[in-house]
């Protein structure tokens, strides 16, 4: 049967970069951009796994991981910390929290992944496992380039607005 992964961060390009990999990776992926929606998407719909970044808008993911763990459904959920914030004690701070783990920012697909596997006790096939070597600088690079591409579309029309 197939997991299901929230995540929730409020920087598109990094929530559009994870779910692609997490996707390709055979997850279905619920995506929330701030700690508002994440709460919403998470009790509409169970997650086998939530990745939080951990400064959201309108609830960080600190409100999120108590909204959800005052849930049984969540109380055995992995639920990990997700920041760019490396600061002393940010970790501590997340486990004693009640986080599962933390993973700072800039995040290492691949490691990633493995890591997923682990929280959700999941053996990837020998397919898989070579599917996942070979392709993943091809899915990062794509996702990224998907992510450039927009941005660049965008770029003319506001440069055509303004000159208008």
């Amino acid at each position: 049967m197939q997991k299901t992964i929230l995540v929730a961060e409020d920087r598109d390009t990094s929530r559009e970069l994870i779910c692609t990999v997490l996707n390709a990776a055979g997850y279905a992926v619920i995506e929330a951009c701030d700690g508002r929606e994440a709460i919403a998407r998470a009790l509409a719909k169970q997650a086998d796994l939530v990745i939080l970044d951990l400064y959201m808008p309108h609830t960080d993911g600190f409100g999120v991981l108590r909204r959800l763990r005052a849930e049984e459904r969540y109380t055995g959920v992995p639920i990990i910390a997700l920041t760019a914030s490396a600061m002393a004690g940010d970790c501590e701070r997340a486990i004693a929290s009640g986080f599962t783990a933390y993973i700072s920012k800039p995040v290492k697909m691949a490691d990633l992944r493995r890591a997923i596997g682990g929280w959700l006790a999941e053996a990837p096939g020998p397919l898989a496992q070579t599917n996942a070597h070979l392709m993943q600088d091809k899915l990062t690079n794509t996702a990224i380039d998907r992510v450039k591409g927009a941005r660049q579309a965008e770029a003319p029309i506001k440069g055509a607005r303004q000159g208008e």
